[in-house]
């Protein structure tokens, strides 16, 4: 994941003019490539326990597209623009703070 976000960030960074956009998306592609991989490895893997189906149960036993819309939920409507935000506020702080030194 944090690879992942690093390569892309990388890609984003090339053709980002105002040089401040990859800060954000970049903190953004973190907390969503976290996710989609946890969910991901949790559905793959897990998908077939006790565990999982009783939540599953709760949810009305929906298939796996929509367990993972439902679980993730609210918490990943707040994380990612919140991880974006902060991600990005931080991260460009960071590169002027660190630019600054080596010159």
């Amino acid at each position: 994941m944090g690879w992942l976000t690093g390569v892309l960030f990388q890609l984003i960074h090339k053709v980002d003019r105002t040089n401040t956009f990859s800060y954000f998306a970049g903190g953004f592609l973190a907390a969503f490539l976290n996710t989609l991989f946890f969910m991901g490895t949790l559905v793959l893997l897990f998908w077939n326990t006790d565990y999982i189906q009783g939540l599953n149960q709760t949810f009305g036993n929906v298939n796996p597209l929509v367990f993972v819309v439902l679980f993730i939920g609210v918490n990943g409507a707040l994380e990612m623009p919140a991880s974006c935000v902060a991600g990005g506020i931080v991260s460009k702080a960071l590169s002027k703070a660190v630019h600054k030194k080596r010159a």
